[in-house]
């Protein structure tokens, strides 16, 4: 009977791993890629609660500064395009992540994110506005 107790148990702690592993992959922020490419949709669409998850804390400061500075025409569309997303991990906690953007103005024009690994989660890290 013993055997069959710690058998359910493992059974439970396995499916308790599977679930939670599935539910952090749904935040999309398990790698540096799909975090710099949900947050830089996020950034360019105006969408600040995605926004607010996908950034460091003191990013979030700075986002919700920008936010309450910025006029958006909500009748205007502002179209763009993200490219070329290539990420390399500087050390266990940072990477880099480099992209080509473009709008109606601009054309491949090259930046880079900052993220930092967090409980598990990559998140964008932008530089301190007093620096």
């Amino acid at each position: 009977m013993d055997k069959k107790k710690h058998y359910f148990q493992n059974i439970i702690l396995v499916i308790c791993v599977c679930f939670v592993a599935c539910q952090s992959n749904k935040t999309g922020v398990d790698s540096p890629e799909k975090t710099a490419s949900l947050w830089l949709n996020a950034y360019y669409n105006n969408d600040f609660e995605r926004l607010a998850v996908l950034t460091t804390k003191p990013t979030q400061t700075q986002i919700a500064e920008l936010k309450k500075n910025l006029y958006i025409d909500e009748n205007k569309e502002y179209p763009f395009e993200i490219t070329n997303i290539n990420c390399r991990q500087t050390d266990n906690n940072n990477a880099e992540c480099t992209f080509l953007f473009s709008d109606d103005v601009l054309k491949n024009q090259s930046d880079t994110l900052t993220l930092k690994l967090e409980d598990s989660k990559w998140l964008v890290q932008m530089p301190s506005l007093t620096d």
